[in-house]
Protein backbone atom coordinates (compact mmCIF):
# COMPACT_ATOMS: atom_id res chain seq x y z
CA UNK A 1 0.00 0.00 0.00
CA UNK A 2 1.17 3.39 -1.14
CA UNK A 3 2.31 5.70 1.92
CA UNK A 4 0.15 8.20 1.27
CA UNK A 5 -3.16 6.30 1.06
CA UNK A 6 -1.90 4.45 4.42
CA UNK A 7 -1.52 8.26 5.78
CA UNK A 8 -5.33 9.62 4.64
CA UNK A 9 -6.78 6.37 5.70
CA UNK A 10 -5.65 4.17 8.41
CA UNK A 11 -7.83 3.78 11.15
CA UNK A 12 -9.69 6.74 10.11
CA UNK A 13 -13.04 4.53 10.66
CA UNK A 14 -14.73 5.39 13.76
CA UNK A 15 -16.90 2.19 13.81
CA UNK A 16 -20.57 2.74 14.34
CA UNK A 17 -22.31 -0.30 13.65
CA UNK A 18 -25.01 0.20 16.78
CA UNK A 19 -26.07 3.30 14.84
CA UNK A 20 -27.98 4.21 12.14
CA UNK A 21 -28.32 2.70 9.46
CA UNK A 22 -27.02 -0.07 10.41
CA UNK A 23 -28.64 -0.19 13.84
CA UNK A 24 -26.79 -3.69 15.17
CA UNK A 25 -27.28 -4.73 18.78
CA UNK A 26 -24.61 -3.98 20.74
CA UNK A 27 -23.29 -7.33 21.03
CA UNK A 28 -23.33 -7.87 17.03
CA UNK A 29 -21.75 -4.71 16.91
CA UNK A 30 -18.60 -5.53 18.61
CA UNK A 31 -18.66 -8.62 17.02
CA UNK A 32 -18.78 -7.29 13.41
CA UNK A 33 -16.03 -5.01 14.99
CA UNK A 34 -13.59 -7.69 15.88
CA UNK A 35 -13.95 -9.71 12.44
CA UNK A 36 -13.55 -6.50 10.54
CA UNK A 37 -10.30 -5.66 12.41
CA UNK A 38 -8.59 -9.17 11.47
CA UNK A 39 -9.89 -8.82 7.87
CA UNK A 40 -8.34 -7.55 5.22
CA UNK A 41 -10.38 -4.13 5.49
CA UNK A 42 -9.42 -4.24 9.19
CA UNK A 43 -6.87 -1.48 8.03
CA UNK A 44 -9.88 1.33 7.64
CA UNK A 45 -10.89 1.32 11.53
CA UNK A 46 -9.62 2.78 14.35
CA UNK A 47 -12.26 3.37 17.42
CA UNK A 48 -15.21 2.12 18.63
CA UNK A 49 -18.40 4.23 18.86
CA UNK A 50 -20.72 3.20 22.19
CA UNK A 51 -23.30 5.20 23.61
CA UNK A 52 -21.86 6.92 26.95
CA UNK A 53 -24.54 5.58 28.97
CA UNK A 54 -24.30 1.54 27.66
CA UNK A 55 -20.59 1.61 28.21
CA UNK A 56 -21.97 -1.04 31.11
CA UNK A 57 -23.05 -2.84 28.33
CA UNK A 58 -20.37 -2.91 26.44
CA UNK A 59 -17.80 -4.03 29.08
CA UNK A 60 -18.30 -7.70 28.77
CA UNK A 61 -18.48 -7.59 25.11
CA UNK A 62 -14.49 -5.46 25.23
CA UNK A 63 -12.71 -9.35 24.04
CA UNK A 64 -15.30 -9.34 21.19
CA UNK A 65 -13.28 -6.26 19.60
CA UNK A 66 -10.14 -7.85 19.58
CA UNK A 67 -7.01 -7.49 20.58
CA UNK A 68 -5.51 -5.08 21.74
CA UNK A 69 -8.52 -2.85 23.33
CA UNK A 70 -9.08 -0.38 20.48
CA UNK A 71 -9.63 3.22 21.39
CA UNK A 72 -13.99 4.10 22.08
CA UNK A 73 -16.15 7.04 21.10
CA UNK A 74 -18.83 7.69 23.67
CA UNK A 75 -21.81 9.11 22.24
CA UNK A 76 -23.20 11.62 24.59
CA UNK A 77 -27.32 12.23 25.59
CA UNK A 78 -27.17 15.40 24.85
CA UNK A 79 -30.17 17.91 25.66
CA UNK A 80 -32.93 20.27 24.68
CA UNK A 81 -31.05 23.64 25.97
CA UNK A 82 -28.08 24.36 27.85
CA UNK A 83 -28.90 23.17 31.32
CA UNK A 84 -30.51 19.87 30.25
CA UNK A 85 -27.35 19.19 27.78
CA UNK A 86 -24.89 19.83 30.53
CA UNK A 87 -26.60 17.59 32.73
CA UNK A 88 -26.59 14.76 30.65
CA UNK A 89 -22.46 15.59 30.10
CA UNK A 90 -22.36 14.94 33.30
CA UNK A 91 -24.03 11.95 33.42
CA UNK A 92 -21.61 11.09 30.33
CA UNK A 93 -18.63 11.59 31.59
CA UNK A 94 -19.70 9.48 35.05
CA UNK A 95 -20.59 6.77 32.87
CA UNK A 96 -17.02 6.74 31.25
CA UNK A 97 -15.57 7.14 34.71
CA UNK A 98 -17.22 3.81 36.35
CA UNK A 99 -16.17 2.06 33.06
CA UNK A 100 -12.78 3.10 33.02
CA UNK A 101 -12.77 2.24 36.80
CA UNK A 102 -13.64 -1.44 36.10
CA UNK A 103 -11.44 -1.27 32.89
CA UNK A 104 -8.49 0.38 33.02
CA UNK A 105 -7.22 -1.14 29.82
CA UNK A 106 -9.47 0.87 27.83
CA UNK A 107 -9.08 4.36 26.57
CA UNK A 108 -12.49 6.60 25.81
CA UNK A 109 -10.48 9.35 23.49
CA UNK A 110 -13.21 11.15 22.23
CA UNK A 111 -16.98 12.02 23.74
CA UNK A 112 -19.36 13.55 20.88
CA UNK A 113 -22.32 15.72 21.78
CA UNK A 114 -25.04 17.27 19.93
CA UNK A 115 -25.58 21.39 21.01
CA UNK A 116 -28.76 22.13 22.09
CA UNK A 117 -30.54 23.79 18.85
CA UNK A 118 -31.43 27.06 20.58
CA UNK A 119 -27.62 27.60 20.96
CA UNK A 120 -26.83 27.29 17.26
CA UNK A 121 -28.15 30.01 16.56
CA UNK A 122 -26.05 32.97 15.15
CA UNK A 123 -27.79 35.44 17.56
CA UNK A 124 -27.01 33.44 20.35
CA UNK A 125 -23.07 32.97 20.29
CA UNK A 126 -22.26 34.62 23.21
CA UNK A 127 -24.78 32.13 25.02
CA UNK A 128 -22.75 28.87 22.81
CA UNK A 129 -19.18 29.93 24.17
CA UNK A 130 -20.49 29.78 27.58
CA UNK A 131 -21.97 26.69 27.25
CA UNK A 132 -18.72 25.21 25.92
CA UNK A 133 -16.71 26.64 28.43
CA UNK A 134 -19.06 25.09 30.68
CA UNK A 135 -18.83 21.81 29.32
CA UNK A 136 -15.00 21.95 29.17
CA UNK A 137 -15.03 22.98 32.98
CA UNK A 138 -17.16 19.61 33.61
CA UNK A 139 -14.40 17.53 31.41
CA UNK A 140 -12.03 19.18 34.08
CA UNK A 141 -13.51 18.04 36.77
CA UNK A 142 -15.15 14.81 36.17
CA UNK A 143 -13.16 13.01 33.28
CA UNK A 144 -11.07 10.23 34.96
CA UNK A 145 -8.46 10.64 31.66
CA UNK A 146 -8.03 13.09 28.74
CA UNK A 147 -10.77 13.48 26.15
CA UNK A 148 -11.29 15.65 23.66
CA UNK A 149 -15.24 16.96 23.63
CA UNK A 150 -16.53 17.10 19.79
CA UNK A 151 -19.75 19.03 19.30
CA UNK A 152 -22.51 18.76 16.79
CA UNK A 153 -24.67 21.41 15.61
CA UNK A 154 -28.43 22.09 13.85
CA UNK A 155 -28.94 24.33 10.99
CA UNK A 156 -31.60 26.43 9.45
CA UNK A 157 -31.75 27.80 6.08
CA UNK A 158 -28.83 30.48 7.09
CA UNK A 159 -26.68 27.43 7.96
CA UNK A 160 -23.56 29.70 6.69
CA UNK A 161 -24.15 31.85 9.50
CA UNK A 162 -25.19 29.39 11.88
CA UNK A 163 -22.12 26.64 11.20
CA UNK A 164 -19.17 30.20 11.43
CA UNK A 165 -20.77 30.71 14.50
CA UNK A 166 -20.44 27.19 15.94
CA UNK A 167 -16.74 26.96 14.88
CA UNK A 168 -15.85 30.38 16.12
CA UNK A 169 -17.66 29.96 19.46
CA UNK A 170 -15.99 26.99 19.94
CA UNK A 171 -12.51 28.73 18.84
CA UNK A 172 -12.90 31.32 21.28
CA UNK A 173 -14.38 29.25 24.30
CA UNK A 174 -11.17 26.74 24.10
CA UNK A 175 -8.81 29.85 23.42
CA UNK A 176 -9.96 31.21 26.93
CA UNK A 177 -10.35 28.83 28.93
CA UNK A 178 -7.20 27.19 28.60
CA UNK A 179 -5.65 23.87 27.73
CA UNK A 180 -6.36 21.74 30.89
CA UNK A 181 -5.17 18.61 31.84
CA UNK A 182 -8.39 16.14 30.67
CA UNK A 183 -9.57 18.74 28.14
CA UNK A 184 -7.29 17.72 25.52
CA UNK A 185 -9.87 19.80 22.79
CA UNK A 186 -12.72 20.64 21.68
CA UNK A 187 -13.89 19.79 18.32
CA UNK A 188 -16.64 20.34 15.49
CA UNK A 189 -18.46 17.53 14.26
CA UNK A 190 -20.20 17.54 10.99
CA UNK A 191 -22.78 15.17 9.40
CA UNK A 192 -22.51 14.79 5.72
CA UNK A 193 -25.27 11.91 5.22
CA UNK A 194 -28.76 10.34 6.52
CA UNK A 195 -31.51 8.76 5.77
CA UNK A 196 -33.39 11.11 3.58
CA UNK A 197 -31.75 13.57 0.82
CA UNK A 198 -32.08 16.87 3.19
CA UNK A 199 -29.53 15.32 5.48
CA UNK A 200 -26.89 15.55 3.00
CA UNK A 201 -25.40 19.10 3.32
CA UNK A 202 -24.20 20.67 -0.15
CA UNK A 203 -20.51 20.52 -1.15
CA UNK A 204 -20.45 24.40 0.08
CA UNK A 205 -21.04 23.36 3.61
CA UNK A 206 -18.62 21.12 3.67
CA UNK A 207 -15.78 22.88 2.44
CA UNK A 208 -16.94 26.07 4.79
CA UNK A 209 -16.68 23.81 7.58
CA UNK A 210 -13.14 22.68 6.36
CA UNK A 211 -12.29 26.16 5.80
CA UNK A 212 -13.38 27.79 9.52
CA UNK A 213 -12.41 24.89 11.13
CA UNK A 214 -8.34 25.04 9.88
CA UNK A 215 -8.54 29.10 10.10
CA UNK A 216 -9.35 28.94 13.73
CA UNK A 217 -7.28 25.29 14.92
CA UNK A 218 -10.65 23.46 15.42
CA UNK A 219 -10.25 19.93 15.57
CA UNK A 220 -13.25 18.37 12.48
CA UNK A 221 -14.61 15.11 12.31
CA UNK A 222 -17.65 13.88 10.09
CA UNK A 223 -20.15 11.30 10.37
CA UNK A 224 -22.61 9.39 8.10
CA UNK A 225 -22.92 8.95 5.00
CA UNK A 226 -19.01 8.62 4.28
CA UNK A 227 -19.42 4.98 2.69
CA UNK A 228 -17.31 5.34 -0.69
CA UNK A 229 -14.25 7.27 -1.62
CA UNK A 230 -15.49 9.38 -3.98
CA UNK A 231 -18.49 11.81 -4.29
CA UNK A 232 -21.08 10.20 -6.99
CA UNK A 233 -25.04 10.11 -6.77
CA UNK A 234 -27.22 7.97 -4.28
CA UNK A 235 -29.46 6.26 -6.64
CA UNK A 236 -32.05 5.82 -3.84
CA UNK A 237 -32.27 9.35 -2.09
CA UNK A 238 -31.26 10.67 -5.63
CA UNK A 239 -28.94 13.17 -4.06
CA UNK A 240 -25.21 13.37 -4.59
CA UNK A 241 -23.06 11.67 -1.84
CA UNK A 242 -20.09 12.89 -0.73
CA UNK A 243 -16.65 10.85 -1.36
CA UNK A 244 -14.25 9.96 2.31
CA UNK A 245 -10.95 10.54 -0.76
CA UNK A 246 -12.99 14.26 -1.56
CA UNK A 247 -13.49 15.55 1.96
CA UNK A 248 -9.96 14.08 3.89
CA UNK A 249 -8.41 15.05 0.21
CA UNK A 250 -9.75 18.24 1.05
CA UNK A 251 -8.69 18.42 4.62
CA UNK A 252 -4.77 18.04 4.24
CA UNK A 253 -4.67 20.24 0.92
CA UNK A 254 -6.50 22.77 3.26
CA UNK A 255 -3.53 22.45 5.95
CA UNK A 256 -1.02 21.86 4.01
CA UNK A 257 -1.58 24.45 0.91
CA UNK A 258 -3.92 27.07 2.87
CA UNK A 259 -6.76 26.63 -0.05
CA UNK A 260 -9.73 28.66 0.10
CA UNK A 261 -13.20 27.89 0.64
CA UNK A 262 -14.02 27.92 -2.87
CA UNK A 263 -11.41 25.76 -3.90
CA UNK A 264 -12.27 23.43 -1.14
CA UNK A 265 -15.75 23.03 -2.49
CA UNK A 266 -14.40 22.29 -5.86
CA UNK A 267 -12.76 19.11 -4.53
CA UNK A 268 -15.32 18.14 -2.20
CA UNK A 269 -17.82 18.23 -5.54
CA UNK A 270 -15.29 16.66 -7.92
CA UNK A 271 -16.85 13.04 -9.04
CA UNK A 272 -13.66 12.35 -11.54
CA UNK A 273 -12.42 8.98 -9.50
CA UNK A 274 -9.10 9.82 -11.57
CA UNK A 275 -8.42 13.45 -9.96
CA UNK A 276 -7.22 11.55 -6.95
CA UNK A 277 -3.94 10.21 -7.34
CA UNK A 278 -2.09 8.31 -4.42
CA UNK A 279 1.74 8.61 -5.70
CA UNK A 280 4.40 6.33 -3.46
CA UNK A 281 4.63 9.54 -0.71
CA UNK A 282 2.52 11.97 -2.06
CA UNK A 283 -1.56 12.45 -2.53
CA UNK A 284 -2.11 14.33 -5.54
CA UNK A 285 -5.74 16.62 -6.83
CA UNK A 286 -5.58 18.35 -9.80
CA UNK A 287 -2.00 20.59 -9.19
CA UNK A 288 -2.42 20.48 -5.85
CA UNK A 289 -0.22 17.81 -4.11
CA UNK A 290 0.67 17.33 -0.21
CA UNK A 291 2.92 14.68 1.13
CA UNK A 292 2.58 12.07 3.02
CA UNK A 293 4.03 13.51 6.24
CA UNK A 294 1.52 16.41 6.06
CA UNK A 295 -1.38 14.36 5.67
CA UNK A 296 -0.01 12.54 8.61
CA UNK A 297 0.08 15.63 10.55
CA UNK A 298 -3.45 16.89 9.13
CA UNK A 299 -4.95 13.53 10.47
CA UNK A 300 -3.22 13.87 14.00
CA UNK A 301 -4.13 17.44 14.38
CA UNK A 302 -6.65 18.38 12.13
CA UNK A 303 -9.61 16.19 10.51
CA UNK A 304 -8.96 12.80 11.75
CA UNK A 305 -11.88 10.33 11.27
CA UNK A 306 -15.07 9.86 10.23
CA UNK A 307 -18.01 7.50 11.69
CA UNK A 308 -18.99 5.08 9.54
CA UNK A 309 -20.37 1.01 9.67
CA UNK A 310 -19.81 0.08 5.71
CA UNK A 311 -16.26 -0.34 6.12
CA UNK A 312 -16.17 -3.28 3.96
CA UNK A 313 -18.29 -1.27 1.40
CA UNK A 314 -15.86 1.32 1.43
CA UNK A 315 -12.58 -1.08 1.10
CA UNK A 316 -14.34 -2.86 -1.82
CA UNK A 317 -14.89 0.75 -3.50
CA UNK A 318 -10.77 1.29 -2.62
CA UNK A 319 -10.04 -1.93 -4.80
CA UNK A 320 -12.51 -1.09 -7.71
CA UNK A 321 -10.15 2.26 -8.12
CA UNK A 322 -7.03 0.04 -8.14
CA UNK A 323 -6.13 1.77 -5.27
CA UNK A 324 -5.91 -1.25 -2.67
CA UNK A 325 -5.61 -5.12 -3.66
Amino acid sequence: MKNSLSAMLAGIVDYAGHFAPAKLPLDEAARRFGALRGGPAGWLVGRFVAPAARLDDLAPLLPALGSPTPPLAAIGRGGADAAAALAGLDRDLGDVDVFLGHHPEARVELCETRLPAPLCEPARRAELEQYVERALDLVERSAPAAITLFFEGSYGPDWRRSLVSIAEAIAEAWRRRGAGAKALGAGFKLRCGGAAAQDVPPAEQVALALAVCRDHGVPFKATAGLNLPVRRLNHQLFVKQHGFLNVFGAAALAAAQGLDEAQLAEIVADEDPAAFVFGPDEFRWREFAVASDEIAASRAQFAGSFGGCRVEEAHAALGALGLVD
